[in-house]
């Protein structure tokens, strides 16, 4: 098809294919707006991408919505005539009609072999594709030559995905789309290519370039406004992620020590620590890593971004304003829950002023970060077992994004490094209550055991954190251990306030883990 006929199509598919791309658009698992009801979708820009065998091109779509707010997206598109593409026929077409007795059809190019290599031959050759209101552009890193000699052939689009598409090439490299469109430095790639080309920290998979998008610049703009829609990595061979292995562990954990756990609590921890004994180890060994991170991660004095910095009365006002924010907010959305539902999670109204309270109160402890000189630095963000493979016996860490419901300059923001610390813990608590809710384990032994997991590998994470980045030692901790430990409660807390909020709006059935979390703080304090 010749550009002309691209231009065409792509009109009578804004024209025409509102409805179509209203249903499309929600069934996908990187679009992150299935709760608000689509209004409108215009293609912002889109350039060809030259020489594939079937027409493909790299299309941004904004999306318009009936709260009257928008977002952009990446839809990388091919479409073909009478039936088929180089590839053969592929089923989900999001868009069909009839022009000139040919049947038309519109795809995501993701399921297209061909489409996807010129991505990567763009990305090693830094080229550059024009689109009609800005520019695509293909940015290797250094290692781009070697990595991708010889050329890909093999193309694999993987599941699974939330807020991106990874397609994987001849297990070499992946490929990272980046759907939803943010204007500015993307946190992802920039700590990635820090570590790569600027620290010896080997625990994340080394960045070989990347796809940017900028926009022509408005009247009003005095930078340009570059957004990164593809990331491209090179591929680590993995048994899955942190967290399915800690849900296949506590699995086992249930089912072998049915028959052994003892009758005191301390010959139940004997039972739980005899069996966990490996996985104990290789949450030590995280905790390790995770500071070897931090190290890293604060290690470049000479790049403004990720030099450390003091943190200031200003710093621990802010973050104690936010947690105050988020602690009313939850405890108002509580309150608002019939009287059943609040009896089935054993709350009531002098409880729930009660933890209300006890987490307000409890904000006191963030002064301990000001007592001695702490710094804060660049951190992951949005760290849990989700975002760990696991690799043999040693791990590798995914995804700097940070938590996507927050800005870009949110998500680069310097950060006390307990944040991280803090929400691998929630993560070994979520893992333990996850794997009872699946095997329907109600059984008090059950709860008891699972308890005793998560203790067991929290404290570990903990040791080996703190054998590594020493409290007194590390620049971006407290001076002592207690101290870091009372930092890291807080954080804790706000990491389980936020759990709480978030299932209460989005998996109710769900809200017991963290509440119990939150409920179980405050008793261990008492």
């Amino acid at each position: 098809m010749s550009p002309a006929s691209t231009d065409r199509i792509l009109q009578r598919l804004e024209r025409e294919g509102q409805q179509a791309l209203a249903e499309y658009l929600p069934r996908q698992r990187w679009f992150g707006a299935k709760g608000k009801t689509i209004t409108g979708v215009q293609i912002s820009d889109f350039a060809a991408l030259p020489s594939t065998i079937t027409p493909a091109v790299l299309t941004i779509i904004r999306v318009d919505f009936n709260d009257r707010s928008s977002r952009k997206y990446v839809l990388p598109l091919i479409m073909w005539s009478n039936g088929a593409t180089s590839q053969g026929t592929i089923s989900d077409a999001l868009f069909t009609f009839t022009e000139s007795q040919e049947v038309i059809q519109i795809a995501d190019a993701t399921a297209e072999t061909d489409a996807c290599l010129k991505l990567v031959d763009g990305i090693r050759e830094r080229r550059s594709w024009a689109g009609q209101h800005g520019i695509f552009r293909g940015v290797p890193t250094t290692l781009a030559d070697s990595v991708l000699s010889p050329p890909l052939t093999q193309v694999a689009r993987l599941s699974g995905e939330q807020s991106n598409t990874s397609i994987l090439f001849d297990r070499r490299v992946i490929l990272k789309l980046i759907r939803s469109v943010d204007e500015g430095v993307n946190p992802d790639r920039e700590i990635l290519e820090f570590l790569t080309t600027h620290t010896s920290y080997r625990s994340v998979p080394a960045l070989i370039g990347s796809i940017e998008y900028e926009a022509s610049p408005d009247a009003s703009a005095t930078d340009p406004r570059v957004a990164t829609i593809g990331l491209l990595q090179i591929f680590i061979a993995n048994e899955g992620d942190g967290w399915a292995d800690a849900l296949r562990h506590v699995k086992t954990l249930l089912a072998d020590c049915s028959s052994s756990r003892g009758q005191t609590e301390d010959e139940r921890r004997y039972w739980v620590q005899q069996h966990s004994k490996q996985n104990i180890g290789a949450m030590h060994r995280l905790g390790e890593l995770t500071a070897e991170l931090h190290w890293a991660l604060m290690s470049g004095t000479n790049d403004a971004a990720f030099r450390p910095e003091p943190i200031t009365e200003r710093d621990v006002a802010a973050w104690r304003s936010n947690m105050t924010t988020h602690i009313h907010s939850l405890f108002s959305q509580l309150r608002t829950l019939s009287s059943a539902r609040q009896a089935n999670l054993h709350l009531n109204a002098d409880q729930l002023a009660s933890l209300e309270t006890s987490c307000l109160n409890a904000l006191d402890d963030l002064k301990v970060l000001l007592a001695s000189p702490v710094m804060k630095i660049r951190v992951h963000g949005d760290y849990h077992l989700g975002q760990i493979l696991k690799t043999g016996d040693a791990f590798t860490i995914l995804d700097f994004e940070g938590e996507p419901a927050r800005t870009l300059d949110e998500r680069r923001a310097k950060q006390c490094a307990l944040k991280d610390v803090a929400g691998m813990r929630r993560s070994f608590h979520y893992a333990g209550h996850a794997t009872r809710r699946e095997l329907h384990a109600e059984k008090s032994s059950d709860a008891e055991l699972t308890d005793i997991w998560t203790r067991l590998v929290s404290e570990a994470f903990w040791e080996g954190y703190t054998g590594v980045a020493k409290p007194g030692e590390a620049p971006f901790l407290p001076p002592t251990l207690d101290e870091a430990t009372k930092v890291l409660q807080i954080f804790e807390l706000d990491k389980t306030v936020y759990e709480i909020g978030y299932e209460l709006n989005h998996r109710p059935d769900w809200l017991r883990i963290p509440l119990e979390g939150l409920q179980r703080m405050f008793r261990r304090k008492a």
